[in-house]
Parts: C-alpha cells; structure tokens; sequence
C-alpha cells in the first residue's frame, strides 16, 4: 500500500500527464456504472433464450440476485481496460505507472473471484433444479434434505476457495492459514465424534435408502412411521403415538426391517378338529377349504396350502397358509376374518368339531 500510495503521489505531482490519466479513469469508470443496466438486461435477455431452448422454465424474478454482481463485473472490467491501456502507454515516462498496473491487476482479479463466488451462492439451486430435470433418477432429485444439504454445501465450499484465492492475492501467506484451520478442523473433529458419526450415518440413510418418509419400520429399538430424516437423526411415530428420536449413527448400525415395502401379506395357522372325525370328512373339509382359498379374490392362488399337518396332543392338526394381495394391516385383518367364517361354516355343515385340550386321568384300584 506504501508502494502505491508514493507512486500515485509522484504521478500527481510529476508533470502534467498524472491529472489527465486519473480523469479518463474516472470517466471510463462513470460512463460504464451509467451503461451496467444495460449490460445486465442483455445478459439476461441472451441466458433466458438459452435456458428456454434446453426447456427450463425461468423467470427475470430469478436473475435479480446476479443484478449486483453482473454490474460489478461490467464497471470493473472498463474500468481495468482504461487503467491498463493508459499505464502501458504511460509506463514508459514514468516507473510509477507499472505500480498501479500491478495493484489494479491485483485488485481486478480479487473482485473477479468475489463475483464469481456471489454468483455461484446465488444460482447454485437453479444449476441444481436444471441438472434435476435431466437425470430425475439421480440420488438428489429423490431425496430434498441431500438437495438441502449439496446446495449450502457448494455454497460454503466456495465462498471459502474465494476467501482463500483473494488472501493469496493480497499477498498474504496462505500456506498458515490453511494449517491452522486443519488443525482446528481436527480437533473439532475430536470433540464431536459423535455428531460426525450422526452426520455419516445421514448420509448413509439418504444415499441407501433403507427408508423414506411414511414408511413403517421396525428395529431392535422401536417400530413405527418415519415422520422425518434428517442429516442428525430420524424421527418415528409409534404406534402409541410416541415420537422417537433415533440418532442416525445408531440407525444405520442397526437392522431395518421396512413393511412398507411388502409386496404381500402371509397368513399361516393351525385349526385342530376332533379325534373322532372321520378321515373322509377329514379330506372333504380341507378341500372345502383348498377350494375356498383358491376362489378367493384376495388370496394368492398359487400360494395356497392346506393340509393335516400332524397329530397333536388332543387334536387333529390343519395347516392354512396363503399369501395375501395386499399390504395394509387392516386388509390383511379384514381378509383374515372372512376366512375363519367361511372355517366355522365348513367345519360346522360336515358335522365336525374342534378340538379342545383335554387330559386323562387314569385312577388305580
């Protein structure tokens, strides 16, 4: 700063060039402030035709926060032009002129950095939502927290390469300064494992997938409806009405089992008849049966099995089983109660009965 400062002091006081090389800066400088209106109209006007021929649908409400910028850039880049063209032409009368050649490139580059990273900030989200609509398949069009989470990510990340890019610029030494933060970096990472781990463990859930939102888990530790997921922790209601909290380190380290994601429901069970039924009215109730199953249009045809099972303590054993067409509890109960009717109703027109656990006491003389 000392260097530039005598340097514009000698220009000023060195002859008659220096006053006349400060006011077309100026003028150039004030001409193009009036102009960068019209600079930001045709850069709108020309990126909208573009976003309009690969269809993203995009309005001049969604431009206004590169207004600023863009008419930065504009001001700037005349205003370096002019500094440039008069200091090489200058340069040779005078050694002073190459200083302010070099801070103004300097300072040229470091406002370039500062908008591309204001610009960056700003659409990162319109990149995102145009990339979206071109791989609707990706990780990030099926999930809005990892969208959430890439947007302020890109954001921090450049605002941070520009923090870095303009220090060097200035002509500070980086090299510490990114030290420092390593070592910092490493010992907050030390003292929040555990928030690191939850944090993975989101990116885990959001990546795999194990779940979604109104889905129906059940884990080792709870079973309920996803309400919510998080990078930190997911959120289930219980069936009690509850709502659990379950950090996502301990989530993604545990076993999911997703009912949501059922494509059938299975019924299996036992009826015990009788000793005293005959066997063919044994074989006629499980065909009454076997038929009723197979007609049923709830009922997986293919899937359907009844037959005597084995002999039990006090009954003749029956195995049904079938798999369902449907998912929800409420089918599958509903479904369920229409079959044992139909049970009671064969078992009871072939005059047979069901069997109750009985014992039998032999008494000595």
């Amino acid at each position: 700063m000392n260097k530039l400062y005598h340097a514009i002091k000698q220009i000023i006081s060195g002859g008659n060039n220096g006053l006349p090389f400060f006011v077309i800066v100026l003028i150039v400088f004030f001409i193009s402030v009036l102009l960068s209106s019209l600079f930001y109209k045709m850069i709108v006007s020309i990126t909208k035709k573009f976003f309009n021929k690969i269809r993203l649908d995009v309005d001049s409400e969604d431009f206004l926060p590169a207004k600023k910028p863009l008419r930065m850039f504009f001001v700037a880049t005349l205003t370096y032009i002019a500094l440039y063209y008069m200091t090489s032409r200058l340069s040779a009368s005078n050694s002073s002129y190459i200083v302010i050649a070099m801070f103004s490139k300097h300072i040229y580059r470091a406002i370039m950095i500062v908008i591309i990273a204001w610009i960056l900030y700003h659409f990162v989200p319109i990149i995102l939502s145009g990339y979206l609509r071109f791989n609707p398949t990706s990780i990030l069009g099926q999930n809005p927290v990892i969208i959430g989470f890439a947007v302020r990510s890109i954001q921090l990340v450049s605002i941070f390469i520009a923090i870095i890019v303009i220090l060097s610029e200035m002509g500070i030494n980086v090299n510490g300064f990114i030290t420092g933060l390593g070592l910092g970096g490493l010992t907050f990472a030390l003292a929040a494992q555990d928030t690191a781990s939850n944090l993975f463990g989101g990116v885990v859930i959001l990546s795999d997938k194990p779940f979604s939102v109104g889905d129906w888990i059940q884990t080792p530790e709870v079973e309920g409806v996803v309400e919510g997921i998080s990078f930190r922790s997911t959120r289930v209601r219980t069936f009690d009405d509850a709502l659990v909290v379950l950090p996502n380190s301990k989530l993604s380290n545990s076993a999911i089992t997703n009912w949501t994601k059922m494509n059938k429901r299975k019924i299996r069970f036992f009826i015990g008849l009788t000793y005293s039924t005959e066997p063919n009215t044994l074989r006629k109730i499980i065909e009454e049966m076997t038929n009723y199953l197979t007609q049923h249009e709830d009922v997986i045809h293919d899937s359907v099995i009844v037959r005597l099972d084995g002999f039990g303590v006090s009954s003749l054993d029956i195995l049904i089983q079938a798999y369902l067409d449907v998912t929800a509890l409420s089918d599958m109960k509903r479904i369920q109660e229409q079959i044992n009717y139909e049970i009671l109703r064969i078992v009871a027109d072939n005059d047979a009965s069901f069997a109750l656990p009985s014992t039998s006491i032999y008494m000595g003389k």
